[in-house]
């Protein structure tokens, strides 16, 4: 077991249409936003394959820029297919076999590549494009870790956002820790890390974790309410890339950091418990009977 990376950029000149292995792709013309979703078919969680897919689209944004045509791209939004699931996280079935194993190259490797995801979508792939976190569905452990990561978290109202990590002696390692600092400060967010409890969009809005709120079922027209039509998209882009650059010169994550915590967690990871890695590897079972697919 090791984590294999996988895959072949998308040419610029093929955009929009994109192809990947585990997701599906949506073009909107009109604010020149690209959607993309895991695939209901797939387990929604962080894991090989669709870090794969992750890496393949940052590779494919930069390839488009470098070809001279990243003005066709404004927006990448990440939601899921999967009705009432954002994503569960971490892939906990591959870190409970790490650890069982103690093979700590499997784990640190595979959290290095997560966290050049996170800081990748972070920083909008090194241009101005503004990424969205599209939260039409629960977000638990590395899956609101990586909605934290976007410039910006729209979420609908009533589903669930949090970090349970502390439910089996492990704390948020892929950047929960970093960017909800940032957006908190330390005070309130080690109260969110510490409770281990999920909160509604509701309750992360009014604490200033969600930037935008939307009725349930009705994300991606809220997201596309936000991004405006053609003669509103240009001034509306301008806004919130000002909005975006702000935020990233206020908090300075660097890759770096985030490296240096996701190391610790990785580290920490081989002192679980028994008890621990079998709490992980019951959560995996839920989450596939739920969605009646192989892991």
């Amino acid at each position: 077991m090791e984590f294999r990376v996988d895959y072949e950029t998308n040419r610029a000149e093929d955009f929009p249409n994109w192809s990947f292995k585990l997701m599906t792709s949506e073009f909107i013309p009109e604010s020149k936003a690209l959607i993309v979703r895991w695939r209901a078919d797939s387990v929604p969680s962080f894991t090989p394959g669709i870090m794969n897919d992750l890496l393949c689209l940052g590779d494919s944004v930069r390839a488009l820029y470098a070809a001279g045509l990243g003005d066709q791209l404004r927006y990448v939004a990440i939601g899921s297919s999967i009705p009432g699931m954002f994503n569960m996280g971490g892939d906990l079935g591959y870190f409970s076999d790490a650890i069982a194993s103690q093979d700590r190259k499997v784990l640190f490797d595979y959290a290095r590549w997560a966290i050049k995801i996170i800081h990748d979508v972070w920083a909008g792939f090194g241009h101005p494009v503004i990424t969205f976190a599209l939260v039409e569905g629960d977000a638990l452990g590395g899956g609101f870790e990586a909605a934290l990561a976007h410039n910006f978290l729209l979420a609908e109202k009533g589903v669930r956002l949090g970090l349970p990590e502390i439910t089996f002696n492990l704390f948020p390692g892929m950047g929960g820790t970093t960017f909800l600092s940032r957006r908190l400060g330390s005070s309130e967010a080690e109260e969110i890390l510490f409770h281990g409890r999920p909160y509604t969009a509701e309750e992360m809005f009014e604490r200033g974790v969600v930037d935008y709120l939307a009725e349930r079922g009705a994300g991606t027209a809220k997201l596309l309410e936000i991004l405006g039509n053609s003669e509103t998209s240009t001034a509306i882009y301008r806004t919130l890339l000002k909005d975006r650059d702000d935020r990233q010169e206020r908090w300075q994550i660097t890759y770096d950091e985030l490296r240096r915590v996701v190391d610790i967690w990785a580290e920490g990871c081989f002192g679980a418990r028994d008890v621990d890695v079998r709490h992980m590897r019951r959560i995996v079972s839920t989450q596939v009977r739920k969605l009646a697919v192989d892991p």
